[in-house]
């Protein structure tokens, strides 16, 4: 090993001196990750300046529609104004996902018309259920990952994270990315 002389004297040493001064230059600037979960079309993962809020356009794409929006695992989809979300300020890693109700089947009986479909850390929650209906979730390769036969309320059933789950609730289906 050598000693902090010996590191400040290399030649590469100099590219660390460049990167303290442009952080001085500009008021200690630090960086976060934002990462953004939309469906089955994967993740975005982008450094951003850290203690600032940021303004996301949320949008979906065929018959699909945006059915909850969480950031960090709390649900913000009432924060969602004419497509857009503003994140609070951002401190450290942080976690932006959204869930989409799939093509609505036809009518059916059952209303279901508040049904929220959130993921975060291992756990699925749904909520908003105002009739008893069967809850399925499903790998996008058809895979049973976990059920409960007939749900009523909230519930909360767990799957792995850093996937993607097809979650049906009586007639309806939704996607999100964990």
């Amino acid at each position: 090993m050598g000693s902090a002389e010996a590191y400040s004297s290399a030649y590469e040493w100099r590219y660390f001196n460049k990167i303290k001064e442009d952080m001085e230059a500009n008021g200690n600037v630090y960086y976060a990750n934002l990462t953004v979960k939309q469906g089955e079309t994967g993740y975005t993962r982008q450094a951003i300046k850290a203690a600032e809020t940021y303004k996301i356009f949320i949008g979906s794409l065929g018959d699909n529609k945006v059915n909850a929006v969480t950031f960090n695992g709390k649900d913000v989809t009432n924060e969602v104004f004419d497509g857009y979300y503003t994140t609070p300020q951002i401190t450290g890693e942080s976690v932006l996902s959204i869930s989409y109700e799939i093509k609505p089947t036809t009518v059916s009986s059952m209303s279901l018309q508040g049904v929220r479909v959130t993921g975060y850390h291992g756990e699925i929650n749904i909520s908003n259920i105002d009739e008893p209906s069967p809850v399925f979730i499903y790998t996008l390769d058809g895979k049973l990952v976990n059920n409960i036969p007939s749900a009523f309320g909230d519930v909360s059933l767990s799957a792995p994270s850093e996937q993607v789950y097809v979650v049906k609730v009586g007639a309806r289906t939704y996607k999100i990315a964990m």
